[in-house]
């Protein structure tokens, strides 16, 4: 037996080319595999447009800066110097453009 369940064994797993030019390109094996966990882990909570080929190197590469944004401040709360710890959330993978609307206060519609 492989361990897979028999209803998945036929099944055709695929990715997005966006995807695999990521993984066949990706010489930073710790961040393709977060990333990878980041799509699947923020499912339905996801923001950001569907990833294609011209713009999936951007997204990664705003990825990987808040993965070192998140482990610096983790290193400074751990070392006692911060008084908060940070996590990867479904705003890792946005422009500054795009995250504004979510972290600029309370926008009133117009009535």
């Amino acid at each position: 037996s492989s361990g897979i369940n028999a209803e998945y064994g036929d099944a055709e797993f695929g990715e997005s080319p966006a995807m695999e030019k990521i993984r066949r390109g990706g010489k930073d094996k710790f961040y393709v595999c977060a990333f990878v966990n980041f799509q699947h882990g923020v499912g339905e909570d996801k923001v950001s447009p569907p990833y294609t080929e011209e713009t999936v190197d951007m997204r990664f590469a705003l990825f990987k800066q808040c993965v070192d944004e998140v482990n610096k401040q983790n290193k400074r709360f751990r070392a006692g110097e911060d008084t908060h710890q940070a996590g990867i959330n479904f705003f890792c993978d946005l422009t500054d453009e795009e995250r504004r609307p979510y972290s600029n206060g309370l926008v009133m519609p117009d009535e």
